[in-house]
């Protein structure tokens, strides 16, 4: 998926209503996807050195019918922590996160990026939203707008600090149809280029009907 007709502008570069039709059609897809498939990924590598080997800026969208080892591992840690205190495990995080405001990097009224204290790469960051919901074509309008806003500004960050147009971003999503207990949180995950490339980006979606 191209996000744009012109091959130099990436998203850091794009206007806020450019970076808000790419989001649109991210759900687009996810609601089409998620009706078939159980697991949904959508990744953007940027820059040679993150394997990336068209310049035009762009993400890949993949299905298949069955949970990777990570989103299940991930699927059953949330599910768990849901059971035992009823609350979201990445919801009450980004709460925890921007009160103490010891590693955020940029924020908005709906989305807040922190540095993970579970990082394991330098530089890595971590996007959430404020708000609990399940799945980026639930987000309301403003939250759409506010998340170009704040992808704008992030992206804008990374391509300054590394003066070279190359990392690696992931959405972790739920796009599913089935049924399902509110356990999942949109986050966004940037990666720095030192990063494997197969690594960098992955969007996921639990077994419909779970």
């Amino acid at each position: 998926m191209c996000f744009h007709p012109w091959s130099d502008l990436t998203l850091p570069l794009m206007s806020l209503a450019e970076i808000r039709r790419v989001i649109d059609k991210w759900a687009e897809i996810l609601v089409e996807l998620g009706a078939s498939y159980s697991w949904v990924q959508i990744f953007e590598n940027k820059g040679a050195m993150m394997g990336c080997s068209n310049t035009h800026p762009h993400c890949q969208i993949w299905a298949s019918d069955f949970l990777p080892n990570e989103a299940s591992l991930e699927d059953q840690a949330q599910r768990k922590y849901y059971q035992e205190h009823s609350v979201p495990m990445l919801l009450e995080y980004a709460q925890l996160e921007a009160e103490r405001k010891e590693r955020v990097v940029v924020e908005n009224a709906d989305w807040v990026v922190v540095v993970p204290y579970w990082a394991v790469w330098p530089f890595q960051t971590l996007l959430l939203p404020r708000r609990h919901v399940c799945r980026l074509q639930d987000l309301q309008e403003s939250e759409r707008d506010s998340l170009a806003s704040i992808t704008k500004r992030l992206l804008t960050r990374y391509d300054n600090l590394f003066q070279e147009l190359r990392r690696g971003r992931t959405w972790r999503l739920t796009a599913g149809t089935g049924s399902s207990t509110p356990i999942t949180t949109p986050r966004c995950c940037v990666l720095p280029p030192s990063v494997n490339s197969w690594l960098a980006m992955n969007c996921w979606l639990r077994p419909r009907g779970t």
